[in-house]
Parts: structure tokens; sequence; C-alpha cells
């Protein structure tokens, strides 16, 4: 994927309805926001409540964290993308 704009740059715009860009800002807004949530349900299901600010790091399920959060962004944007990319 191709560089999008710097952070924060909510004027971007990359279509000609200004309505199409909110949407996609917001979808993007989810999908960041359902990462978030399966990281920290995956991290729940490895330890308690209590001690999960302290759960020492786990490489392997940090590796494994990231590859499903790029399939997540692959899975959501790809299609977008691709069709884009066509012209």
């Amino acid at each position: 994927m191709r560089d999008g704009p710097k952070p924060g740059a909510r004027d971007t715009r990359f279509f000609e309805d200004p309505l199409v860009d909110d949407l996609l800002r917001a979808l993007a807004t989810l999908a960041m926001e359902l990462s978030v949530t399966r990281d920290r349900l995956a991290a729940l299901e490895r330890a308690t409540a209590a001690n999960l600010e302290a759960l020492p790091p786990d490489s392997a399920a940090d590796s494994a964290q990231a590859a499903a959060r790029m399939k997540l962004v692959q899975d959501i944007f790809g299609p977008l993308v691709d069709r884009l990319s066509k012209g």
C-alpha cells in the first residue's frame, strides 16, 4: 500500500464527494479500534483481569497479533485499494 496523508491531516481529500472521504476515515477509525480491542481480548485470554497490566511482554504473541492486524487491514482496505488502482 502506498503512504497516505500525515497523521491528523483531516482536510486531505481523495474523492470528489467529501462524504466518501468521511466514511473512509470512519471505517479506518473503526478498524483501528477493533484491532486494539482484539489485542486486549487476546491479552485477557492469556491472563486474569487483575494482572493484565503486569503481563510480561510476549514477542511471539505480539508477532501473531501484528500479523492478524495486517490481515484485518488488508481484508478491510484491500478491495478498496484494488478498485482505486484499477482506475
